[in-house]
């Protein structure tokens, strides 16, 4: 369409929005979704063209987008040409490739406008299903150019489009990561627990409310007991460890002199270390 001379652009901001100013914006504003560009570049040109401001160019694109059926230019209800298609096809497909999902993309498309997104999002799905012949004609057109495409068809991709989602982590993994832990638990009889929780799981299977009641007794109990062993083992530990400590913090000579009281003393604290970690 061609630019209006000045003339025509002062009278038409007298008289408000021309049919034509109206035709130029949103012709202007399909063809540059189509191409996945920018909606503002569209109201910068037009407002140059018509002598408003871009954000007044803006405002009135979305009230007549809202407009719905009365509005004749409304993306919504303009026909999808098919140099237009094929660029939606090709924009939605590469941004796929890129990790980006179907809306984030659409709505960027739109220039971040509901309704524009989903005009674009709901003629892409449509394709998808409807026409999977031109599809794949794009998606060889994007590997004859060298473009990462998104095999909507592919066997197991249609869940892995978009966004990459975290793996789930194997049973074994998972299993042998929590022994681990368990293990890292001093004091702790990571198999007797294990065992413990092994006949509390088949009980509750079989239905068993009376054993399973039992069971978890059973497993306080010995859960209280590993604490007990364990609170006693760390005392222990210290009064070894003080022991030393103060022997060694002793002078060379004062350290000769008491290495018989020092000897007595670390068999002393010795003695229930070995106890508790016999047991």
């Amino acid at each position: 369409m061609e630019s209006m001379s000045p003339q025509q652009t002062k009278r038409a901001a007298r008289a408000g929005w021309s049919s034509g100013e109206d035709a130029l914006l949103f012709e202007r504003a399909a063809a540059a979704q189509a191409a996945g560009r920018p909606l503002k570049a569209v109201f910068d040109d037009v407002a140059r063209q018509t002598g408003r401001r871009p954000n007044s160019v803006r405002n009135y694109y979305y009230a007549r987008v809202k407009q719905g059926g009365g509005c004749r230019h409304a993306p919504a209800f303009v026909p999808f040409t098919e140099p237009e298609t094929r660029a939606l096809l090709e924009a939605v497909l590469a941004a796929q490739a890129a990790g980006e999902s179907v809306r984030a993309c659409t709505l960027r498309l739109g220039g971040g406008d509901q309704s524009a997104m989903l005009r674009y999002q709901n003629k892409y799905r449509s394709l998808v299903r409807g026409k999977p012949a031109l599809v794949r004609s794009v998606l060889e057109d994007m590997a004859g150019r060298g473009v990462p495409a998104f095999d909507p068809y592919a066997a197991g991709t249609a869940r892995r489009s978009g966004r990459p989602r975290r793996r789930e982590q194997p049973l074994e993994r998972a299993a042998a990561d929590v022994v681990e832990r368990l293990g890292q638990v001093e004091g702790l009889d990571v198999q007797a627990l294990l065992n413990a929780l092994g006949t509390l799981a088949l009980r509750a299977v079989q239905g068993a409310p009376a054993g399973g009641a039992d069971g978890a007794e059973a497993l306080g109990r010995q859960l209280a007991r590993q604490r007990e062993r364990c609170d006693a083992l760390c005392a222990a530990l210290r009064t070894l460890v003080r022991v030393n400590a103060e022997f060694l913090h002793q002078a060379a000579v004062v350290r000769t002199g008491d290495l018989s009281d020092y000897l007595r003393a670390l068999e002393d604290s010795l003695r229930p270390c070995e106890r508790l970690l016999a047991e």
